[in-house]
């Protein structure tokens, strides 16, 4: 029987990007507050990995080794669309970094576009890849995950309304352009307003990510008045988002709104790029600087105690062992994603990294139990009453699932317990 053969239950999903458990509070958001007291609330425990590593999570409730998706690029040398940027590698000597971000930036924006348009993907990334191996990376999806066929090994939710010819909806705001990546979100109302008003009102789930706090708080600062500030704003927008879609959908809609993870206040910037003028780098050994981690490729034996001594002696962190891989679920088949990894502790943070064009004042994507970097878990209307918050605790990969079951979507669970 298709879902639309019983009663219609009208869902709003919001993702909010970075909102703390801890943030939720009287003072900063009395909406959120107010509807935590009022709802199913728990606290969200995210996997090990960045934002699209959660969302991969949270859409499937799979682990990265399941669902085959951890990191948004991956080592695959000889297959990287990336390749014709190979031409600017004597741009990596420059010694002031600003000017290499600044040049990968533009050429982001304005050559990229022109060759994803001859390849499988629909974009480019640069990032802030040494240009000397960007032919060694490649693009880790060639399709959204909102696709409903995004994933090869596993459905995701989006899978499931596919399916079940539910009609749903999404919108994202970092793609309303790089104008408004910076913009606080109380400038977000006419822009989502606008997006509301082409929604069809049968639209019976509508996925909406919110991406202003991860950015603002990597911007800033979690300790700085203006994160403060953006955290009133957002409360004051969710409260909108929620009147908006009302008028839409219908008064007795069904709210669920998660965030993926917290954050952690960077009270040190560690600089690897010594890594990257090593004359070994590239022939005998390879590293993805990502903001939290170090993730190694080894090309001889002889190296590989050598690199490890240099990484250890310039942070506070550790070398995650075969149990750690297993149990954070990154245990995967190929060599794809790293041999090796150094994951550093709180409040420090890679800079030259091979994704920020700016110094993340705020960072996540540490070890997933750590207090700060717990997200939140919400479920609020008629069809969610059967909800247990007993412990009010949930992991990322079990959100989805509950609604899964609960919509009566069929099954989404690979990993962990089920909801059936």
């Amino acid at each position: 029987m298709k879902y639309l053969n019983k009663k219609r239950k009208k869902i709003l999903f919001l993702l909010v990007d970075a909102l703390g458990f801890d943030f939720v509070n009287a003072l900063q958001m009395p909406l959120l507050n107010k509807l935590s007291e009022e709802s199913s609330f728990y606290s969200l425990e995210p996997i090990l990995g960045y934002s699209d590593a959660q969302r991969a999570a949270l859409f499937t409730g799979c682990l990265p080794a399941t669902s085959g998706y951890w990191t948004d690029f991956i080592r695959e040398p000889g297959k990287s669309p990336l390749k014709p940027f190979s031409v600017f590698s004597a741009f990596d000597k420059l010694p002031i970094d600003i000017i290499k971000r600044s040049l990968k930036f533009g050429l982001a924006k304005t050559i990229a576009p022109i060759i994803a348009k001859r390849s499988e993907y629909p974009s480019l990334p640069l990032y802030n890849i040494p240009f000397s191996v960007m032919s060694d990376f490649r693009p880790t999806l060639k399709t959204s995950m909102l696709s409903p066929d995004c994933f090869p090994k596993t459905p995701s939710i989006f899978t499931l309304l596919d399916n079940n010819d539910i009609p749903f909806h999404t919108i994202q705001t970092d793609w309303f352009g790089t104008i408004n990546l910076f913009k606080r979100p109380s400038a977000f109302n006419s822009l989502l307003n606008n997006s509301f008003s082409a929604m069809s009102d049968e639209t019976e789930f509508l996925y909406l990510y919110l991406h202003m706090l991860d950015m603002l708080g990597h911007r800033h600062g979690i300790r700085e008045k203006t994160f403060s500030e953006v955290l009133i704003e957002m409360d004051n927008l969710i409260d909108n988002i929620i009147s908006q879609i009302k008028t839409i959908l219908g008064d007795d809609l069904n709210i669920v709104i998660v965030s993926d993870h917290g954050l952690n206040h960077t009270e040190e910037f560690i600089d690897y790029t010594f890594l990257l003028n090593d004359p070994r780098f590239g022939s005998e050994f390879m590293v993805a600087l990502d903001s939290t981690m170090v993730r190694i490729w080894y090309f001889n034996d002889r190296v590989k105690e050598n690199i490890r001594n240099l990484i250890k002696e310039r942070s506070r962190g550790k070398f995650l062992t075969i149990d750690e891989i297993n149990n954070f679920g990154i245990n995967f088949d190929h060599n794809k994603y790293y041999e090796d990894i150094y994951l550093l502790e709180p409040g420090q943070s890679i800079f030259p990294n091979y994704h920020s064009y700016l110094q993340p004042y705020a960072m996540h994507a540490y070890d997933p139990k750590g207090k700060d970097q717990q997200g939140i878990a919400l479920f609020y209307g008629e069809i969610f009453s059967q909800l247990n918050t007993s412990g009010n605790a949930m992991k990322m990969i079990d959100v989805m699932p509950t609604l899964a079951n609960i919509l009566e979507l069929g099954s989404l669970k690979v990993d962990g317990k089920s909801f059936s």
